[in-house]
């Protein structure tokens, strides 16, 4: 009886773990790749191991245990909250932020190419230096954000 209990706690626990680690995979997967089977791969996995926790709680008697399983069970239940916050925050910096700087980007280096060439224009070697200068910088700052976000 205490091996058939030991085993069962060792297989929960190493089916925890295999599970866990794949659903750290697709995180890791969507980060990457932003697409779509990864948050369904993550979601799976997740299902699968609330499932099979749940299932071996209910089989298994020991109030410790049964209060460990607890608290793992809510553990796996806001690593899951925290994926999806993350999901949710990256479809928003796809699909509203970097529009957005793409956007706003093109119109600022279009003023300071005209601030650039008006300079040019009026012999200003000031006003276009200072203005060359905001312009590399400019562009620059979108480089190091889109990577950032990449």
């Amino acid at each position: 009886d205490e091996y058939q209990k030991i085993t069962q706690i060792t297989t929960l626990a190493g089916r925890i773990q295999a599970n866990m680690l794949m659903m750290r995979m697709s995180a890791y997967q969507f980060l990457r790749n932003k697409d779509d089977k990864s948050i369904s791969d993550f979601k799976e996995r997740f299902n699968a191991t609330v499932q099979f926790t749940t299932d071996s709680k209910n089989n298994i008697s020991d109030p410790r245990i049964n209060a460990d399983i607890n608290q793992i069970l809510q553990l796996i239940k806001e690593y899951n909250q925290a994926f999806e916050s993350v999901v949710v925050l990256m479809r928003d910096i796809q699909n509203e932020r970097i529009p957005a700087l793409s956007k706003y980007g093109e119109e600022m280096r279009r003023e300071l190419d005209s601030i650039t060439d008006t300079a040019f224009t009026d012999n200003s070697l000031t006003s276009s230096y200072q203005g060359a200068n905001a312009l590399s910088s400019m562009l620059t700052g979108r480089v190091f954000v889109l990577k950032f976000i990449e």
